[in-house]
């Protein structure tokens, strides 16, 4: 204990380690007041963390090595679903200054490659409506760093966020989930940025066949969120052979042209993020004959409803005209 009373992060960390030791070496589960114990104990340390913004470097990176010694960045979250909202919301505070604040960000790296299990930890808390938020606030600072989202791409778990972000389940899940799913593939991290490419390159079928369902969704926020982020995965540059192969396909522009030309007047915002989809097919000069019948068979409907954007706002900008007088030329 420091000078004046004051407990130091050491102090905290060996009552917090007393506190686990005590409740798991019980046959039975932990009571309110030992959670409450605990939480109290977490709150203290997230205070303690939350001086160090304006510590020296030496300071931060010993702080944050003695919660990595002390394995609490683990320890903790297996308390979660046990734990008060107001302890839940500390501790991913702390998680939150681990994974973000420098110089310690980096170091976090080499404590998540070690420990794996975690990374597992955080995705499946999307199963529990009641952590779901707690353990989404972690993994979407933790998805941005490379060796987590490299974890998540190599394992089964990156195909349990088409199972959290589909139709089914809590909105505020899927929401949350979908906000770490688009996270992972669009973060501006070139080395990210070359690990998810690499994934949808080895996992083309099988990534593509799941998204697709997602563009079919019931839910129009599910379909209109995903029409955005698959925007943003073919105009992202390390993405460029995907993005041929994705617009070479007939039966993905027969998804896109359907999202495009409802006429559900409720469905505007789904046709603009369409729209944003569409154009890579028609601006491709190099398109497949699968592709060219398709647009002509579809040509009526295409040069109506791109007429009937042009009418309704300009905010779809100068590439409306163009993709028009593209059409008409097929």
């Amino acid at each position: 204990m420091a000078s004046g009373g004051r407990d130091t992060l050491d102090d905290l960390l060996r009552s917090f380690k007393s506190y686990v030791e005590k409740i798991e070496s019980k046959s039975k589960g932990p009571t309110a007041a030992e959670m409450k114990t605990l939480g109290k104990n977490i709150l203290k340390i997230r205070e303690m963390i939350h001086s160090l913004q304006t510590a020296t470097k030496e300071e931060k990176t010993g702080s944050f090595a003695k919660l990595c010694k002390a394995d609490f960045f683990k320890s903790a979250l297996y308390w979660v679903p046990a734990l008060s909202a107001d302890s839940n919301n500390a501790l991913g505070h702390v998680w939150c200054m681990g994974l973000t604040l420098e110089p310690f960000a980096t170091d976090m790296d080499d404590y998540l490659r070690e420990n794996p299990e975690i990374i597992v930890k955080l995705v499946q808390g999307y199963e529990t409506e009641k952590n779901a938020l707690v353990f989404g606030q972690i993994l979407k600072q933790a998805v941005k760093h490379a060796p987590v989202s490299y974890l998540i791409t190599q394992s089964p778990l990156i195909w349990k966020f088409f199972e959290y972000v589909g139709d089914t389940g809590s909105y505020v899940v899927k929401q949350d989930a979908f906000a770490t799913f688009k996270t992972m593939f669009t973060r501006s991290n070139k080395i990210n940025k070359k690990i998810m490419a690499r994934f949808l390159s080895a996992n083309f079928e099988k990534f593509f066949l799941e998204f697709n369902r997602l563009l079919t969704a019931k839910q129009y926020v599910v379909k209109r969120q995903s029409l955005k982020l698959l925007s943003e995965i073919l105009q992202e540059r390390q993405n460029f052979k995907i993005m041929i192969r994705y617009i070479s396909d007939p039966k993905h522009l027969d998804l896109v042209v359907g999202n495009m030309t409802t006429q559900d007047p409720k469905q505007k915002g789904i046709r603009f993020e369409a729209f944003h989809v569409f154009k890579f097919f028609v601006a491709n000069p190099n398109k497949p004959e699968g592709i060219i019948a398709n647009l002509r068979t579809n040509k009526a409907d295409l040069l109506a409803t791109l007429s009937h954007m042009q009418r309704d706002n300009t905010e779809y900008g100068k590439e409306l005209p163009m993709l028009i007088q593209k059409v008409q030329s097929i």
